[in-house]
């Protein structure tokens, strides 16, 4: 909701924000007196006004704009004049329907050769004078709004005035000099704000003629009412509502993955997570199950602070299979509730069940609960682990292996995966050594 989009006229001198009725009929713009800080209407055929007028994001604007029906120029005065060691700024919304058919368009302040802002005889928006006919500037881009802000400071002397030209500069803060798209310091034709003359041709529209003594009279924005702005990162990667991957890669085995992610607060309120339950973030989706939040974040987060939570994802260790669950954070701010972004993950796991032996030498089999694809311990009397393992041709072999320890008992572990269907092929490996000295050894079922 806009709190406030008034224009003060402290500092601001002169302003036409065209907010005239809207007639196709050519000279309909001659005799128009709108605005304020002008002595005279304007004077000239053969320019319009048409509806809607120009825009820039978070610029105040109003009323219609002035396009040109066909050339000569036309003609308002002011009541401003700038005066030796002082400054003033100017800005104006300008389009261009044809960059390369248009002959130009621009804002003359002064007579003759005097500076002219826009796009002049050549494809490029710029500041020239008579002493800078032939310099480049920005290239104009066909169908494009631009936003033309230039600072003028004038200077005692002939052709000694300064002038900088920047093209849709940050609202927020001051055009530095340095640097601006183009500058003249120093060299260039008197500056006159007494007189604005705009020539252009019908591919042209100007819009918003601002002058005034600071870059913010030129330059205002829309102000918003308070508000929390809520943005979520991945280290310093932004994730994007609705757009944002938090990626976990391809597990395998009974391998685990965390990821921090932070809540940052860009807005000038309190930002509320508003969940009626806990936790305040929720996980909802294909393979939500596999994905858990493990440190949870602050529920309230003031304005410019942060609060960070860490979300795992524990995947089966059988099988292969992936996981794309939503990642939801209802919130109380206006456009971004609920924030939501994806959480994906996979699993692969080349076989059904493993274990590998990787106990600590000498340990007693029993209650043992390693490897993956197990529903439980071992239930074992009389085995051990061995100090070492035993190998088979070019076989992949990890940890120990297991020897008789004492009275034969049988051992077993119940697999956690299911085989029911009829026909379904699985393959069982072990390594089995024969009996030294009356001991059995299993390495690697």
């Amino acid at each position: 909701m806009t709190l406030s989009c008034a224009i003060t006229h402290a500092a601001l001198r002169v302003y036409d924000d065209f907010d005239y009725v809207a007639s196709g009929s050519p000279g309909s713009l001659n005799g128009a007196a709108g605005g304020f800080g002008w002595t005279t209407p304007w004077t000239g055929a053969l320019y319009q006004i048409v509806e809607p007028g120009l825009s820039y994001v978070n610029l105040v604007v109003t009323g219609n704009a002035m396009p040109r029906y066909s050339w000569p120029q036309i003609v308002r005065h002011t009541s401003f004049t700038l005066n030796d060691g002082e400054t003033t700024w100017l800005s104006v919304l300008a389009y261009c329907a044809d960059a390369q058919t248009s002959g130009g368009a621009w804002l003359k302040l002064g007579t003759g050769n005097a500076l002219s802002i826009g796009h002049t005889f050549n494809p490029n928006w710029r500041i020239v004078d008579r002493n800078h006919w032939g310099d480049t500037g920005v290239p104009v881009v066909s169908g494009q709004t631009v936003f033309l802000v230039v600072r003028m400071q004038k200077n005692p002397g002939a052709n000694n005035d300064s002038v900088w030209l920047w093209l849709n500069p940050s609202l927020l803060v001051e055009p530095q000099i340095s640097p601006a798209n183009q500058s003249h310091v120093g060299n260039f034709n008197d500056i006159d704000t007494s007189r604005i003359e705009v020539q252009m041709n019908h591919y042209m529209w100007f819009d918003e003629i601002r002058i005034g003594d600071t870059w913010q009279d030129v330059m205002p924005r829309v102000i918003y009412a308070r508000s929390p702005d809520i943005a979520l990162y991945e280290g310093a990667t932004l994730l994007r509502t609705n757009v944002g991957v938090v990626d976990f890669g391809t597990l395998s085995g009974s391998a685990t993955a965390q990821k921090t992610v932070i809540i940052t607060n860009l807005g000038d309120a309190t930002l509320f997570l508003t969940a009626s339950n806990t936790p305040v973030v929720s996980i909802e989706g294909d393979g939500a199950a596999y994905l858990s939040v493990i440190v949870f974040p602050q529920r309230n987060i003031a304005s410019g602070g942060a609060s960070s939570f860490v979300i795992q994802f524990n995947p089966p260790d059988t099988g292969d299979g992936s996981a794309a669950p939503q990642l939801i954070i209802a919130n109380n701010d206006p456009d971004e509730n609920p924030y939501t972004i994806t959480l994906q993950g996979a699993w692969n796991n080349p076989f059904y069940a493993y274990e590998p032996f990787e106990y600590d030498a000498g340990t007693p089999l029993h209650n043992q609960n390693g490897g993956q694809g197990f529903n439980g311990a071992w239930l074992s009397s009389g085995y051990k682990t061995a100090a070492d393992s035993v190998s088979y041709d070019l076989l992949e072999v990890h940890g120990s292996h297991v020897e008789r320890d004492g009275t034969f008992f049988p051992s077993t572990h119940a697999l956690s995966a299911t085989f029911g269907a009829l026909g379904q092929t699985v393959w069982v490996s072990y390594v089995n050594v024969p009996l030294t000295n009356g001991v059995a050894q299993i390495n690697d079922p």
